[in-house]
């Protein structure tokens, strides 16, 4: 372990665990998107405007992720968001200049962050007593972390069932409201099998 609490023993990731969170590292979520520039500020309010829900659906990656997985000392779930504002973004301001359907703009959103989510953190992560985590655990990584002390090594390992991680990701991230919202306008199985067409 370093002397800023960040384990950087992996195989083949390029992903590190950071113990400790700094200081001016602890802020909401939304200032740290705004942070990340003009761009994401503007597409996070109008994202917000349009679908108050989804700052629950952020905050519920923020809870399961954590901060405390980073690359490059930024932690990867502002990579997972920041992708998702993209295609958001690209989904409000299509360049076919038609306007997307309200819930289909969700939809890409929710997509995209499942999406990425599942991409950027195929990984398991593993303590020295052999105590692992990985997306599908259930359990939110700061509360795992919390429990297992010690070196911690981290894996790449590709899903077993992509399917069945992107359900439990979409299960922990979205509330009942959204999942009606996308129901009903036939969106969810589209998200759940990555398979959302927009026709841009």
């Amino acid at each position: 372990m370093n002397e800023d609490g960040s384990t950087k023993a992996n195989q083949g990731s390029d992903l590190e665990v950071v113990r400790v969170i700094t200081e001016e590292r602890r802020i909401g979520m939304t200032e740290a998107i705004r942070q990340r520039g003009r761009r994401y500020a503007d597409i996070v309010d109008l994202l917000f405007f349009d679908w108050p829900k989804a700052k629950d659906v952020i905050e519920n990656l923020r809870a399961y992720v954590s901060e405390h997985i980073q690359r490059h000392d930024d932690p990867v779930i502002y990579t997972i968001i920041t992708e998702a504002l993209d295609e958001y973004h690209d989904a409000v301001y299509n360049p076919g200049g038609r306007k997307l359907e309200d819930p289909l703009r969700l939809a890409v959103f929710i997509n995209a962050l499942v999406t990425a989510t599942c991409r950027e953190l195929q990984i398991v992560i593993t303590n020295e007593a052999g105590n692992t985590w990985s997306l599908d655990s259930g359990t939110p990584f700061a509360t795992w972390l919390m429990a297992n002390d010690g070196e911690l090594t981290i894996y790449s390992q590709p899903p077993s069932d992509e399917n069945s991680l992107r359900e439990v990701i979409y299960s922990l991230l979205t509330s009942e409201s959204v999942k009606r919202i996308l129901k009903r306008a036939g969106h969810e199985d589209a998200v759940l099998a990555n398979r959302v067409v927009t026709d841009r």
